[in-house]
């Protein structure tokens, strides 16, 4: 899994994937080298709990199950890291109404 510090990259949008595999797409800046990044999120075949992005194009798979929602939590959480996007983080964040920015926040 691809990991993006929060301190170089600075999150721009989400949009709809175009190739089909994955259902948004986050939009990244570099900073440092002024270039996007495109991070893929969601698998189009699966179920999530809520589509929180805006885009709405997915709800219609919402399932809002609160036990898959805690397990699908429990079984992705550990692949988080602080200060970092990845597509783990963007799909806890906008599929499955986790409150990821909170995770670490009393850590120090």
């Amino acid at each position: 899994m691809t990991y993006y510090p929060k301190n170089t990259f600075e999150f721009k949008g989400l949009m709809n994937d175009k190739n089909g595999i994955y259902k948004y797409v986050a939009i990244l800046h570099n900073k440092h080298f002024d270039r996007l990044v495109a991070v893929p999120f969601g698998n189009i075949k699966d179920t999530h709990f809520r589509d929180t992005t805006g885009l709405n194009t997915y709800s219609h798979l919402d399932n809002n199950n609160y036990k898959l929602r805690q397990l699908f939590i429990k079984n992705t959480i550990h692949h988080l890291k602080p200060d970092y996007y990845s597509s783990i983080y963007f799909e806890l964040k906008y599929l499955y109404n986790y409150e990821v920015d909170c995770l670490y926040r009393f850590e120090e």
